[in-house]
Order: C-alpha cells, then structure tokens, then sequence
C-alpha cells in the first residue's frame, strides 16, 4: 500500500476549501436572484407606470375639474327671468341646477349659478 504523501494532504484539502468557496458563490448567487425576483414582483415594468399614470390620473383630471359656482340670494323684487337674465343663463339652466319644483322664488333664497 501507498502511504499517503504531504503532497497529496494539501492537494485534498484544497480541494475541500475549493468546494466551499464554490458554495458559498452559488448560496450568495441564489440570494442575489431572490433579491431580483422579489424585486420584479414589487415594481412593475418600466413602462407600466405611464398607463396606470393615464389610467388613473388622467380620469381624475378629468372628474375633479373645478367648476366656479357662483351664489346668487333673491332679493326682494327678483324672479328666476331676472336672475338668469343677469348671469346670462336660461331660466331652466337655473332650475335644473338647483333641483327646484317649482318657477318661483322666494326671498332669501340661496341659489348656484352655474
């Protein structure tokens, strides 16, 4: 039988380091992809982010568009012809906008002009 020699000790162990470290780089590897894959899932693609943008924003742009409202209180002589004549508006305009039942006005009455 061969004795081993001092030369072939070193070379087993080296080996053994070798196989380690190689370990090592492919547990720190995965970890990296793991990183990357929970990453991905979180952010969407680059591109995504402008149509959820559109989707989103743009439809509340578009809702939340200030209107100016004015307010208008009867006086004592006023009718809904007089009122709309001084906004310039149909009398009808008024009533829808205020949901009234009736032409008449009372005085004191609060009104929104469109």
């Amino acid at each position: 039988m061969r004795e081993p020699a001092a030369d072939d000790s070193v070379g087993l162990i080296s080996l053994l380091h070798a196989g380690r470290r190689e370990q090592e780089l492919r547990r720190a590897a995965e970890q990296d992809q793991a990183k990357q894959q929970a990453e991905r899932e979180i952010q969407p693609p680059p591109g995504d982010d402008i149509v959820w943008q559109n989707l989103f924003l743009g439809k509340q742009q578009d809702e939340q568009e200030f209107r100016r409202l004015r307010m208008c209180i009867v006086q004592r002589e006023d009718t809904l012809e007089t009122i709309a004549g001084r906004y310039q508006l149909n009398p009808r305009e008024i009533i829808l906008f205020n949901r009234l039942s009736a032409n008449n006005v009372s005085e004191g009455q609060v009104l929104m002009i469109p």
